[in-house]
């Protein structure tokens, strides 16, 4: 077992046994859907049987007084943000290209590579996508620790947008850098084998106030099922901000929504 320091956490780098496939099919197990201790409860349940907005999850955290001028709060990116060239500038320092290196090891295919080549139709596809995100996101770390240590040093907090938020937990050191790689490759590679099932896609949209976006929706499915399509979906799948959602479901419903955009947005 091999333990390499980066970023100033240790990360196990021994891959765990069995293949993804074994790993999906015993993936949902729900042992610990009951809570065994009130510790439990806290850390399993969003929230208590008469718990209020003023005893939320924070408020069992210690958190001692900083000036927030002098603090970080780094957050990384989900599915989406890829673009084949990613990581080109990272590769330069040792620490960032160890990343890579430690990724590859364990996923079993040459990430960099896929980040710097593509070709664009593997990076976007799920299996690979996600992976490469959140092992960039990672290496893109030791580029800030070079140019700005204070960054990370006085981060108070972590997050991600979707799979970001794996990345996030692995930055935070809650998972170990090997098991949130698996995690990462177990959750792309069943949302590959979803989207293989039924061609699917999303889409950003940016509406007004008086934008008819849900009635959109329920005509895209409408119009698919008019012409045949089996089993169509379109809804509302992210709240980005305010004036802007996404949309998922099937292609020809994102691509009926693309189409008939300004009938439904006065």
């Amino acid at each position: 077992m091999l333990l390499r320091r980066l970023t100033g956490r240790y990360f196990c780098t021994k891959p765990p046994s069995g293949n993804v496939t074994e790993l999906l099919e015993g993936a949902a197990t729900f042992e610990d859907i009951k809570p065994k201790s009130p510790d439990d409860e806290w850390s399993t349940l969003p929230y208590l049987k008469g718990t209020s907005f003023r005893q939320s999850q924070a408020a069992k955290s210690v958190r001692p007084k900083r000036d927030p001028r002098t603090t970080s709060i780094i957050l990384f990116p989900g599915q989406g943000a890829q673009f084949v060239g990613m990581g080109r500038n990272l590769v330069k320092i040792p620490s960032a290209k160890d990343i890579f290196d430690l990724a590859s090891e364990i996923l079993k295919f040459d990430v960099l590579k896929v980040c710097l080549e593509g070709p664009v139709e593997k990076l976007n596809s799920t299996r690979y996508c996600q992976p490469a995100v959140v092992v960039a996101s990672l290496a893109a770390l030791e580029k800030l620790k070079e140019e700005r240590p204070a960054a990370i040093e006085e981060c108070i907090a972590t997050a991600g947008f979707s799979l970001g938020e794996i990345t996030a937990l692995i930055f935070a050191g809650s998972i170990p850098f090997d098991q949130g790689l698996k995690l990462v490759q177990v959750r792309a590679e069943a949302m590959q084998l979803a989207s293989d099932a039924a061609a699917g896609g999303m889409a950003t949209v940016l509406y007004g106030p008086d934008s008819k976006v849900g009635q959109a929706c329920l005509k895209a499915k409408e119009w698919c099922v008019e012409r045949g399509v089996e089993s169509p979906e379109c809804l509302i799948a992210n709240y980005l901000y305010p004036h802007c959602k996404v949309v998922a479901g099937s292609m020809k419903a994102l691509e009926f929504l693309e189409a008939n955009a300004k009938n439904f947005r006065p």
